[in-house]
């Protein structure tokens, strides 16, 4: 979130009254279940890790032969009873390939955990904007109520002394209502978005009164060629380099298997007939292994290969939208202080003169009517340029992976 808003959060503590941008991130950050479930995800890497270090288990195995059969093999007297252990030895250096695989793996799952941090933090900003910018709403459709209100009082006057009609009032008190509804509304979409906040931290009760933010405190342009510096921390971008090893370490796994691996096997044998026991051993080795493993390293390799070129369209594809992004939040910052600055004056002034002119008859009811609703949609447009404006920079930190404002 903007460094602006940010700033003003910090200010107060949102214990049971203002909320801080601060305290909905540390919410957020101890109790949103995708956070948590994220851990449960690293820890079954790790477990992973550990199997992956496993090296092929003893056997231990037994066979009885020569029994129950047909003449001097008929009874048990002729049993051959063998016990016997075996145990694969892997060669080729298998084991610590699976171990480097698995070890990539969890760096792979730990970056896709950051970056869904940054996507949770990111979404905990837009939503506290989105409060911010609804607590606008409010205050703004109560003036709209108030002028609505005062229209009506000034409107009874004009009548009760014949200098109007009574259909003025009645349109007045038309207006009255349509305020009251549009301020209800705007009442029941900031209940909406304090939910949607507080659930990001799972409260389905939101227990704060309102959102502590400058909405209208704009900070400062980044420059955009700080920004394509900066996009190479974008955790999608960030993440290719490990899945480059990653990919690597499969590919690495994958030529062990053209070392075939040693099975070796012994034990102890009884031989009833002869009421005698001997020492077996078996030994064996399959071949043709570079056949078999040809296919899985052809794999192997074209997923190594292919990351480079997973990048490279990732990082034209984000610098676009980093471009457009940027264009947008220009214009947002135009429009806000263009709106606040230059327009929302005039047309306070113009409301005044207006009103004044409506109480002496110099103006009509629709010209009071006309220049009302244009205050009112001028900062209705400037609430939501400067919610524009954070959200914007909301998402080019999300693009670039930090602040980009001082």
């Amino acid at each position: 979130m903007s460094a602006a808003v940010g700033a003003s959060a910090d200010a107060q503590d949102g214990a049971g009254g203002a909320l801080t941008l601060t305290e909905a991130i540390v919410r957020t950050l101890a109790r949103n279940p995708e956070l948590q479930a994220g851990g449960y995800t690293l820890l079954s890497a790790d477990a992973f890790i550990d199997q992956a270090g496993l090296a092929p288990p003893l056997v231990a195995g037994g066979e009885v032969e020569n029994f129950a059969g047909t003449g001097a093999l008929s009874g048990v007297q002729s049993t051959e009873t063998t016990l016997r252990l075996s145990r694969v030895i892997e060669l080729g250096g298998k084991l610590d390939a699976r171990v480097l695989a698995a070890d990539e793996a969890r760096a792979l799952a730990a970056v896709e955990q950051q970056a869904l941090r940054l996507d949770v933090l990111a979404e905990v900003a837009r939503r506290f904007v989105l409060v911010v910018a609804d607590q606008e709403q409010l205050a703004l459709a109560r003036r709209a109520t108030e002028l609505a209100e005062r229209t009506l009082d000034l409107t009874g006057e004009r009548v009760a002394v014949g200098r109007a009609p009574v259909t003025e009032q009645n349109r007045a008190q038309i207006a009255l209502a349509r305020a009251r509804i549009n301020e209800e509304h705007a009442e029941h979409q900031l209940k909406s978005s304090r939910l949607s906040l507080s659930i990001l931290w799972g409260a389905t009760r939101p227990a704060y009164a309102l959102a502590s933010g400058a909405l209208y405190t704009l900070s400062s342009m980044p420059k955009f060629p700080k920004l394509i510096a900066n996009l190479e921390k974008n955790p999608d971008l960030a993440s290719f380099v490990t899945i480059g090893r990653l990919n690597e370490a499969r590919l690495r796994l994958a030529e062990t298997q053209r070392t075939p691996d040693v099975q070796f096997s012994g034990g102890v044998r009884r031989l009833e007939q002869f009421d005698d026991q001997a020492f077996v051993f078996s030994l064996s080795v399959p071949l043709g292994m570079n056949q078999q493993a040809a296919p899985e390293i052809a794999a192997a390799s074209a997923d190594y290969a292919r990351v480079e070129f997973d990048a490279q369209a990732k990082r034209l594809e984000l610098r676009a939208l980093l471009f457009g992004i940027y264009q947008e939040l220009l214009h947002a910052r135009t429009q806000a202080e263009t709106f606040r600055e230059e327009v929302l004056p005039q047309a306070e002034e113009n409301l005044r003169q207006t009103e004044e002119g409506f109480r002496v008859g110099r103006y009509s009811f629709l010209e009071l009517t006309v220049a009302q609703a244009e205050l009112l949609d001028i900062e209705r447009e400037a609430i939501q340029a400067a919610q524009d404006y954070h959200n914007y920079i909301i998402e080019i930190e999300r693009l670039t992976g930090g602040a980009v404002t001082e």
